[in-house]
Parts: structure tokens; sequence; C-alpha cells
């Protein structure tokens, strides 16, 4: 009795709708497949057979060499792969993959369908064409080799890229190199090679690398970042941008490697140090460039409604807490004997009669300034060299509190109070003004200060 492909998938079909058990549905269609014949192995022994049919198939059972576990050496009529098996495969090349050769070569299969699918431009990106997804990875630095963190990356990449392809879409799935800037040059330096020469001669073992493990790239759309037809439109942007008034230049503290002498990103800071050359990283205030990315916060918002409901509720509120938006009051505290104001900013104007003492950011220009000449000035000048030794990342996630009282007195714009004036770990230079106005009987933050130092705690809001 020979079964019809379409017999056979309606077959499976049927018994899924009526809940048989698989192991019943993958019984009944491997028995009718032997045509109606059951071996005597299976009359004398169906404790075996059903233990052949709960692994699938055993590793070419017809030599006999490799029996599944507690299970006879099959007889030939018995030795094809399950039907289930050939089904889920979607072809009879599973039998073939049955029989496949015990040890696997990669020489001699993957260089052979990796020319295939180059010759044959197998992933390259259609024009024009409908159902389109753009699949990408981090362009990785050219150091020199591969390693397995980028295997890793770029491996799930390729699952995605050619589940999609699989699927029906039109995927472009490109590969680039992040290959501008100081760490180049001084990797250059300390080979002693002209950066081009150093960089170029990377990208080529790494694209050698990248190809032998059969990633699926749109080779074709590669892009070097140190390259002037990629970097031109990087230059175009940013002087659209700066003649919108979108780009503005201030000083402000980042990581900096002294050894690499480059600036570092958080996540390149790897326990304090730089995750190049392990060298202690420091806090330096240079002159940047911003983005004014604030003047788009309230479209930004807005738009995360579109996505309720669609997104995780966790990722909505991490969004919301990037774009940080704050409304508040601004409220100006004149410094005792110094022409001089300190501008704070504070989502709790109500609080401002149980303010306690003021707090600027070590990085704050009028901390070592109103520190000068006090008997507090060279503990200051210790504390902000210190600080500056702290990763913004850890910054933002302080848990310590420490701080120096900088030897001068703000005068309350209401009761003309005295209060201190103070530096902390806790308050960061890029967050509002830099500086803060603390009410301990209502911040958490502010509290743990004041029982640290021992400084006033007034409760001026009760909860009704």
């Amino acid at each position: 009795m020979i079964i019809s492909p379409k017999y056979r998938l309606e077959t499976i079909y049927r018994l899924d709708r009526k809940l048989v058990s698989f192991r019943v549905a993958y019984f009944f269609l491997w028995f009718i497949q032997q045509n109606m014949a059951f071996s005597s192995e299976m009359l004398s022994d169906p404790v075996n057979a059903a233990g052949r049919i709960r692994r699938g198939w055993d590793l070419n059972p017809r030599s006999g060499r490799i029996p599944a576990q507690g299970i006879s050496n099959p007889s030939p009529s018995s030795a094809r792969p399950p039907l289930l098996s050939r089904l889920i495969i979607g072809w009879d090349f599973s039998y073939n993959l049955y029989y496949m050769v015990e040890k696997y070569n990669p020489q001699a299969i993957e260089e052979k369908w990796q020319k295939i699918w180059e010759e044959n431009k197998a992933f390259e990106a259609s024009e024009g064409k409908p159902e389109k997804v753009y699949v990408l990875e981090m362009f990785p630095y050219p150091s020199g080799n591969i390693h397995m963190g980028h295997v890793r990356n770029y491996t799930i990449g390729d699952a995605i890229a050619r589940y999609l392809r699989m699927r029906g879409k039109n995927v472009l799935h490109p590969m680039g190199w992040d290959a501008f800037g100081l760490p180049a040059e001084n990797a250059a330096i300390k080979n002693k090679i002209h950066p081009a020469i150093w960089t170029k001669r990377n990208i080529e073992n790494m694209k050698r690398q990248l190809k032998r493990l059969g990633f699926s790239y749109d080779w074709d759309r590669e892009i070097t970042t140190c390259e002037p037809d990629y970097y031109k439109w990087n230059q175009w942007i940013f002087l659209k941008m700066f003649e919108k008034g979108l780009i503005y230049r201030k000083k402000a503290p980042v990581n900096w490697c002294p050894s690499c002498k480059t600036v570092l990103a958080n996540e390149q800071v790897i326990e304090g140090k730089c995750w190049r050359c392990d060298t202690q990283v420091i806090q330096k205030e240079i002159p940047s460039w911003f983005i004014k990315i604030t003047a788009y916060a309230e479209r930004l918002l807005d738009d995360l409604k579109i996505l309720e409901g669609k997104w995780p509720e966790r990722v909505l509120t991490q969004q919301k807490n990037w774009i940080g938006k704050s409304e508040g009051a601004e409220i100006v505290f004149k410094v005792l004997d110094k022409e001089k104001e300190i501008v704070v900013f504070t989502t709790r104007p109500d609080t401002i009669f149980g303010v306690s003492f003021l707090v600027l950011a070590p990085e704050h220009p009028l901390t070592l300034e109103l520190a000068k000449g006090t008997p507090m000035e060279q503990q200051v000048k210790n504390f902000i060299e210190k600080i500056k030794k702290m990763p913004v990342e850890e910054r933002r996630k302080v848990k310590e509190k420490e701080g120096v009282f900088i030897g001068r007195y703000a005068i309350h714009p209401l009761t003309e109070e005295l209060i201190p004036i103070w530096t902390a770990n806790y308050v960061l230079y890029e967050y509002g003004t830099g500086a803060i106005m603390a009410v301990p009987a209502h911040d958490e933050r502010d509290y743990e200060f004041a029982i640290k130092y021992g400084l006033p705690i007034k409760t001026v809001v009760i909860p009704s």
C-alpha cells in the first residue's frame, strides 16, 4: 500500500484535530508506512519497537553499529527513518540524511556551499520588492580578529535574518566596520604602522573570518566608517542640524582614558578601568557637542501612546525615563558675601520652606570657586579629585552618599535664613542646573545625606 504525500498530511491533520496522543499517531503512521507488515521483531519484542518510535530513528541502524540503547539491530525492512520525521523535514532528503557519513567535514561542505551562495548572490536584498525587513547588528571595531563575543552576537542576528528570509521577507542584512577615531590611531602608534594600513588590513582579515562563518550578509552593502563616502553623510546631517539650531556646544564631564587619550562610553568602563588597556578612568571636563533632543521630548512622549498594548509596559517605562521629562521651577539662592547666585531646579517648589542645605555637583563651576579662600578649600579639592575617578555610570548608581561642606552659605529667598552649601557625589551636573535645594523630610536621597552628616530635617508637607 502506497500513501501519497497529500494523504499523509491529511491523516496527521485529522489525528491532531481529534487530539489523539502524539505517540499513538506516530505509531499509526509508521505502521501504515511499513505496508501493513509487522516484522517478527515487532511482534516478538514490542518494547524495543516502541523504543525506536520514541527516539525517532537510530543512527545508521542498517549498519548495526549504533543501535539505540536497549534495542536490538533492526531488520532492513524497518531501517528507513520514521514517516513523521520525514514529514517534518519536508522531503525524502531525510532518507539520505539518515545515512549521512558519521564524521562532519566542514572544509568539504561549508566552503562549497558558501561559494555557491556568493556566486548566486543568495543574500542580496532586492530593490523595489515588498515585505522589506532590515536586520542590523552592531558593526565591529576592526581590531584584528573575530572573537567569541562577535560570533555570539552575529549568530543571533544571522538566525533572525535567515528565518525572515525563509518566511518570504525581502531582507536587508548588511555588515560594516566601526573604523573611525582615536582607537585606530592608538593601535597604529602601538604597532608603528599608518592607521589606514592597519585598519584596512584588519578589515580584510575579519571579513574573511566572517565569511568563513557563513553569515548571510549582503556584502554589496558593506560600509566602512573611516571612508569619505560614508562620513561625508555624517558631516552633512550634522551641518543640517546645526543650521536648524539643534546642535550646541558646552563643557561636560566625560569618562577619559589617560592612556588611550580618548573618551569612553559608560559601557566601555569596566570596574572603573578602560576596557582596552585597563588604565584607571578619570572624569574630565571637555568642550563637547550636543544634539538638542529635548526639543522633541513632548513628541517622543506622545508617540509612546501609540505603542501602548504593542510594546511591553516595562520597555515603555524605560523609554519615558530615558526621555526624562521633568516639570518644575527654577529657584534662585544668593550666596552670602559674594555676588554670586545658585540656580536650582526642583519638581517640588511647594517644599521650599523645608530646605535645610544646598548641594552643588562636584563638576559645577561654582563648587571650587566658592570654596577658594575658605578653610574647606583643600578638602573640596580632594573630594573633587576623588569624584573624577568615578565613571559617570557609577555616579548615577551611587549607594553611599558622600559630600563636603564648601565653607559658604546661601540666603533663603523667602525666609532669608542662612543655608549651608555642600558638594556631594549624588548630584549630577548634567541634570537640571547641576545644583539642588535639599529637603530631607521629603526626599529619600537628601534624607540619607542629612542623617549621615547631622543636617537639619524640616517637615513642611503632611499628607492628608
